[in-house]
């Protein structure tokens, strides 16, 4: 009698899954309006589910197409990959509204917020990649050669939808490594990933913000976006920016007619946090006037240490 490996039957619930969800969600849609399709051969959300199966199996496409677990040659996923028509982008706004709008039916008593994060995308052992340039890792202050993977987020209950992305290189052209490719089509959408790529990174939130609109009001970020334009910027868009403050020098606040550093603001509230709340809030204004409110956060770990959150 023939041994079914346990390596098979994950394959099979694997496959099973993945063709439910594309059905449910009607992926054929989707990667239609976006523009992704193909001339001929395997059709095009074969190998959508096919390129899906390979993120979860563990394994290389080339291990799998070598292994005779997936169909087809190399060449047909890699044209399918590097299509310059097609709009990667569009296609998880739709695949994540789809997801989204079910999940607030779902948790219709619970509160969504939007999240703003960037993280590195090391390419050190990289020399001719398009558009490589130096990032910074604000961890340990190093220069790493790669790219910084800007993110939004969707938020309810425990539940994370990635709803937009960009891939950023350097604003400066004398800070990249490599320039972009030369021989694209203005109109195509692989152009307009590389215009992105050489965009800063605030006018890309506020670009992946406004074709989120409706969403969400909140939008959370940490301290690298902590700016007053970020605060000012999201008012004006109809957004409450809620995000965490360094106490950097030049950082003042007007509270009762007076300035103050982050420092002297907590000696204001430190009296009125309370040992269970842990936290005290003050309302306070921005240079030009606006009004933002600073939350104090006892530091559990330290204490004599405290957070900042600043929200307008």
């Amino acid at each position: 009698m023939a041994i079914v490996s346990q390596d098979f039957l994950d394959e099979q619930c694997r496959s099973k899954t993945i063709l439910k969800f594309s059905r449910e969600l009607n992926l054929a849609k989707f990667l239609e309006q976006s523009n992704i399709r193909k001339a001929r051969g395997i059709g095009v959300l074969t190998v959508f589910i096919h390129l899906l199966s390979v993120a979860f199996s563990g394994k290389s496409l080339n291990q799998l197409l070598d292994s005779g677990e997936l169909s087809g040659k190399k060449d047909v996923f890699y044209r399918f990959i590097n299509s310059t028509s097609a709009n990667w982008l569009k296609f998880i706004r739709l695949l994540s509204a789809s997801i989204i709008a079910r999940l607030k039916s779902f948790f219709s008593d619970c509160f969504p917020v939007l999240i703003v994060d960037d993280t590195i995308h090391k390419r050190d052992r990289s020399k001719k990649v398009e558009l490589l340039t130096r990032v910074r890792d604000h961890n340990d202050g190093r220069y790493y050669k790669g790219f910084r993977c800007l993110t939004l987020c969707f938020q309810i209950a425990s539940t994370i939808i990635p709803m937009d992305f960009r891939i950023l290189s350097s604003v400066l052209e004398k800070t990249r490594i490599n320039g972009p490719r030369t021989d694209l089509d203005k109109r195509s959408n692989a152009y307009k990933l590389r215009q992105y790529a050489t965009s800063s990174a605030f006018e890309m939130v506020y670009d992946m913000l406004r074709k989120h609109m409706g969403m969400a009001r909140h939008v959370l970020f940490d301290s690298w976006f902590s700016k007053p334009v970020m605060f000012k910027t999201l008012l004006g868009m109809g957004f409450h920016g809620i995000g965490m403050l360094k106490a950097e020098k030049g950082r003042l606040f007007r509270y009762k007619g007076k300035i103050h550093n982050l420092d002297s603001l907590f000696a204001f509230a430190k009296p009125f946090i309370h040992r269970d709340q842990g936290y005290a809030t003050l309302g306070v204004e921005l240079g030009d006037g606006t009004p933002v409110s600073i939350t104090f956060v006892q530091d559990k770990s330290n204490k004599r240490g405290w957070l900042v959150v600043r929200n307008i």
